[in-house]
């Protein structure tokens, strides 16, 4: 935008217009708000994104919205998951879609627009500005017209991404500016291809756990349709990590499936993989999607609960604001809220990730082929965070794991650690007050937990 004042007030600044952004802002402006929408990117590129581009179809009852079918590229009932040898598969029903992305995008920037919120697209955010302990705006580069420039507002929201430019760069004694582990991010590459004959099984996405092509992580085989797919892998940041893009050449570019096929697009970023941020807010200040480290840690998945981190923090936002006050306490709900819809499995599928990136190839072949965990608790896993092993079951699957007995003691840690830590999440404190005392609870069960099964962690 040209021609704008340098301390323009609205009653929201949101800094990046991907999912997270843009629904936060089309939320609260239906609540009658003027939001400003500050994004780096051109508008007609808002959207393009380097993605595995699928959700599973459940987040959008969550937040109440629909797609238009020109933005869904296809359909999918389930994902079939398979061991390092290919020999075993596990099949996990779920209904999905893929989506265009780009598409998506700029489905979801247009109603944010439709609704008021003022775009300034183009525009690199350079830092919050803090007065006191508040955020009151943010201050900004404005590439078309080569100037700096600030806007001011009640509540500053951070919707850049696993950057988290603005959260970064608050005083490192607010909790909100907590960081993040190498350890705990996924460094990702992946192409669009168009292939030379149909894929077999349109309707099912494909998950290949083997730590030799994606150490820490794994690989995915997503259709966009009868002869298109969206291929890729991501490995575990940490130390001496291997480039994506060179294992993608050194293992999936020679399949016979897209061998001779065509590149669309290409391209890498990261992705965290970890429990949710302990408090991600501030006085006038929210963090939410990628920012907020909200992406599902066992496979990625980010989409679905940034619609639903957007749609919360709006609620809490809209909240605050009709009370005219927008304090940490005031803006504490949107925590609470967060982690009793969607958090608390996060934290459990942390525990999860951790014990799985903690496997050797052997262990996860084996693993599968004598069901130590069967299909419908990889479902349960993924859907409701929980792993319940009963004494029957531990003794029959106790007879299974003879050649490997640790297998099945680290795997029952895990479940005993799992509901732990989902029990912490859902009695999230109900102020700021006790949020010192349920860290201290958090980082010494994950302490506990990294010990029993010898994980180390950075």
């Amino acid at each position: 935008m040209k021609g704008v004042l340098a301390l323009e007030e609205y009653d929201s600044v949101v800094v990046g217009a991907g999912v997270a952004g843009s629904l936060f802002s089309y939320f609260l402006a239906c609540k009658g708000y003027r939001v400003a929408l500050v994004e780096r990117k051109p508008k007609e590129t808002i959207g393009l994104k380097v993605c595995g581009d699928a959700i599973g179809v459940h987040h959008f009852s969550e937040v109440g919205l629909s797609l238009p079918s020109s933005v869904i590229l296809n359909e999918v009932q389930g994902a079939k998951v398979f061991s390092p040898s290919g020999k075993y598969v596990f099949y996990v029903e779920g209904k999905g879609i893929i989506v265009d992305r780009l598409a998506f995008g700029q489905y979801l920037l247009n109603l944010a627009l439709s609704k008021g919120v003022e775009l300034y697209d183009n525009c690199e955010a350079r830092s919050p500005l803090v007065e006191g302990n508040k955020v009151v705006g943010v201050k900004f580069f404005n590439k078309g017209e080569g100037k700096v420039r600030e806007l001011r507002a009640k509540v500053v929201v951070d919707a850049s991404g696993v950057t988290a430019c603005l959260r970064r760069k608050l005083p490192r004694e607010w909790w909100v500016s907590e960081g993040v582990d190498k350890e705990d991010l996924q460094i990702a590459y992946r192409e669009i291809r168009n292939l030379r004959s149909d894929i077999e099984d349109v309707k099912c996405i494909r998950i290949h756990l083997d730590p030799e092509v994606a150490p820490g992580g794994y690989w995915w085989f997503f259709p966009r349709g009868p002869r298109e797919v969206n291929i890729g892998l991501g490995v575990q940041w940490r130390e001496g990590a291997p480039n994506p893009k060179e294992k993608f050449y050194a293992y999936l570019a020679s399949m016979k499936e897209i061998k001779g096929s065509k590149v669309i697009h290409a391209g890498g970023g990261l992705v965290p993989t970890r429990r949710p941020l302990s408090a991600p807010v501030a006085s006038g200040f929210l963090a939410i999607g990628d920012a907020a480290l909200t992406c599902n840690p066992l496979h990625g998945g980010g989409i679905g609960p940034a619609m639903l981190s957007a749609k919360l923090a709006a609620e809490s936002v809209s909240k605050a604001l009709s009370e005219g006050n927008t304090d940490i306490r005031a803006l504490w709900t949107y925590p609470i809220d967060y982690f009793k819809y969607y958090g608390y499995k996060q934290a459990a599928l942390d525990i999860f990730r951790t014990f799985l990136q903690s496997l050797s190839k052997e262990e996860i072949e084996f693993g599968m082929a004598k069901k130590l965990v069967k299909e419908e608790e990889v479902y349960r896993v993924g859907m409701k965070g929980d792993l319940e092993l009963s004494l029957a079951e531990r003794a029959l699957r106790a007879l299974k794991a003879l050649p490997k007995p640790s297998f099945l003691l680290r795997l029952s840690r895990v479940a005993k650690y799992m509901k732990l830590i989902k029990e912490l999440y859902l009695n999230y404190p109900s102020s700021p007050d006790h949020f010192e005392k349920w860290l201290i609870e958090v980082r010494n069960l994950l302490s506990e937990y990294y010990r029993s099964l010898n994980i180390r962690k950075a």
